[in-house]
């Protein structure tokens, strides 16, 4: 397993740059759960990939999808995209604005050839915002959060997509055996569709495990092999999940390999936030889970692979500072671009890892926005907080907690293992304590804190911390105050801390594991950084959802086999400025082709036009006919209604 801090060694690349890219981003992957960072099973393909390459162990990324993934692909904080709250579901009409670029446009309007398999998850209310108008050539996958990995939806929903059309005919395959087939079938179409030199290519793959709901892949003896050991059933299936995600892995690396790729494409391997206890992930030796800010919540496990690394750089572990929405930056500076914004668009967030990674020189990140969520707002279950919402912040070594560490406060000091309530399996809840695979050892709750051991802190709101920011002669006077406000009446006097908010700080290059709080010695660092977040925070953009048309986000649509599924489709008009139309068209080689004429007769029309145009035409035929036309009954249908052979 990698180690926490590792000195960089300083050595310049004497290599060209790669050609192609692959981000491999990995769904609730735990930060512990590959064999190179210790997991008690195999991952020999991303192994090899990994200790090939440059391993980071200071990356970060959000706590939750929807965040990270509206980060990595438009190079911005979530919180600058009112992204920063909940998971996009449907009827939310939250998307990255179509004013902003992405990577996929980025790359695009670079010559790069692009495809997005898997989850997308930033939104598809109107379709400026899905993934064929943002740059990406190609595009299969599902839109929403989680869903079926067999299935694609449900039984009776279908969200899965080829470009702009719906995509029934993959129901029924394993979604990542399917990504990966349809992975390698792309980059080998791109390699013989090319006449003299191959253009640069991107493959993002975001792959849908090991998001819940959990699934097993079909049976192969060598996952049953790799995970005999367990015997913790929810663990068990995560595990096979895993060793179908690294047969996938292998096979896409295999495919550039055998296409003479692999030795110029840059391979990046990332989380998208920490794993999920309840869902068999663990972020061993980390503290927390995904949905809390703590490390195991928010630092990914990552690295990047590449045949021309220097030597000296091949199987070290950088130390610097790397934060999501530097990844975009970095992959289009690895091919040769730079990351160009639009006309009135602000610059990017994130930053040029790149020199730093293939020289082993220092980060030139040094400062990160962690999480700015509900920072305006008490939870539902915290009618009068004082540490309102779910803040973090990392400067330098040191990084700032305030309000409830996780996005499941109410849980507080728990970390116990209890059975499901859905499957009767047994189920760790441990938001705030350090979680263990349960045949692996004894999972570690926190500290208790009460609410009155903190009272010292509890009227520091961050509008007030910023006007003190004005006057840190101030600061050391009110923080330590013998006179401190009152704690509200429906706090009990047991509170947790966790629960009911709280101020922490953490030097993390010395405590990894954030076991030594320092807010109460060090109270200058606190307000610097609390200042740094109330400075984030004055903006006050809306992380809220954005209802738009719950009812309205499904078509009906075939699923193949005579039935019908409520299928997803965008629900909201287009908007002024739209770079993108509805359906995408091929450049035509002559003429654009002509849509024929309608047939001379009501059932002539019908056979070759099939929809309204007809309507006209067979009202002789009758008011049943004419309402099958108007009601969109279908060809068949109408044309039996209207009498015609």
């Amino acid at each position: 397993m990698c180690s926490f801090l590792l000195p960089a060694t300083i050595s310049a690349s004497a290599f060209s740059s790669p050609k192609h890219a692959v981000v491999f981003l990995i769904d609730d992957l735990g930060y512990g759960d590959t064999g190179h960072m210790g997991a008690e099973f195999p991952t020999k393909s991303i192994d090899a990939l990994a200790m090939a390459g440059i391993r980071l162990n200071q990356s970060y990324v959000t706590m939750l999808c929807s965040p990270t993934r509206g980060a990595l692909l438009s190079s911005r904080y979530s919180f600058e995209i009112g992204m920063d709250g909940n998971v996009l579901v449907s009827g939310d009409a939250r998307c990255i604005n179509a004013s902003a670029t992405t990577l996929g446009d980025q790359m695009s309007r670079n010559g790069v050839k692009t495809a997005f398999l898997g989850k997308y998850d930033v939104g598809y209310s109107s379709w400026h915002c899905t993934p064929n108008c943002r740059g990406w050539d190609y595009w299969l996958g599902y839109y929403g959060a989680a869903e079926d990995y067999y299935q694609h939806g449900s039984g009776s929903a279908l969200d899965f997509h080829e470009n702009f059309a719906q995509a029934p005919q993959y129901r029924g395959e394993y979604s990542t055996d399917l990504f990966a087939r349809k992975a390698i079938e792309w980059i080998t179409n791109e390699s013989a569709s090319s006449t003299t030199s191959m253009p640069s290519t991107l493959l993002y793959f975001a792959s849908q495990a090991v998001h819940g709901p959990i699934s097993a892949p079909p049976q192969i003896a060598a996952y049953d092999a790799a995970c005999s050991a367990i015997t913790s059933q929810t663990r068990h299936t995560y595990c096979k999940m895993m060793q179908a995600l690294d047969a996938a892995i292998g096979n896409v690396t295999n495919a550039y390999k055998s296409l003479g790729l692999f030795d110029d494409t840059v391979f990046l391997f990332l989380a998208d936030n920490g794993g999920t206890n309840q869902d068999g992930g663990f972020n061993v030796p980390l503290r927390g889970q995904k949905a809390t800010v703590w490390e195991g919540g928010v630092r990914s496990q990552t690295f990047l692979s590449w045949a021309g690394f220097n030597a000296a750089r091949v199987g070290t572990v950088y130390s610097g500072l790397a934060h999501a929405t530097d990844w975009g930056v970095t992959i289009l500076a690895a091919l040769g671009h730079t990351w160009a914004v639009n006309a009135g668009e602000r610059a990017a967030d994130g930053l040029n890892l790149w020199p730093a990674l293939t020289s082993g020189g220092a980060s030139p990140r040094t400062e990160m926005l962690l999480q700015m969520r509900d920072s305006s707002e008490c939870p539902n279950h915290l009618p009068s907080c004082v540490y309102r919402g779910q803040l973090a912040y990392r400067r330098g070594k040191y990084k700032l907690i305030y309000g409830h560490p996780a996005l499941r406060g109410v849980q507080g000091d728990g970390c116990a293992w209890t059975n499901s309530s859905k499957t009767g399996a047994p189920e760790l809840n441990c938001w705030n304590g350090w979680g263990v695979p349960l045949e692996r050892g004894a999972s570690r709750p926190p500290t208790p804190i009460l609410v009155r051991a903190r009272e010292c802190c509890s009227s520091l709101s961050l509008s007030f911390l910023l006007f003190l920011s004005l006057s840190l002669t101030f600061i050391p006077s009110i923080l330590h105050s013998s006179s401190q406000p009152t704690t509200p009446p429906t706090w009990p006097a047991n509170a947790s801390a966790y629960s009911w908010g709280v101020t922490l700080l953490f030097d993390i290059e010395s405590d990894p594991l954030e076991e030594h709080d320092l807010s109460s010695s060090m109270p200058k660092i606190v307000l610097e950084l609390s200042t740094a977040l109330a400075t984030y925070n004055a903006t006050m953009i809306n992380q809220g959802v954005m209802p738009g048309n719950p009812k309205g986000d499904t078509e009906s649509c075939s699923s193949g086999t005579g039935k019908v599924l409520a299928c997803a489709v965008p629900w909201l008009p287009s908007l002024p400025g739209d770079r993108c139309r509805v359906a995408p068209t091929a450049p035509p080689t002559t003429a654009p082709p002509t849509k024929p004429t309608p047939g001379t007769n009501c059932c002539q029309c019908l056979k070759e036009e099939g929809g309204t145009a007809c309507e006209a035409m067979c009202s002789k035929k009758g008011a049943a006919c004419t309402k099958c036309i108007v009601k969109g009954g279908g060809a068949n249908k109408c044309r039996k209604i209207c009498g015609c052979k």
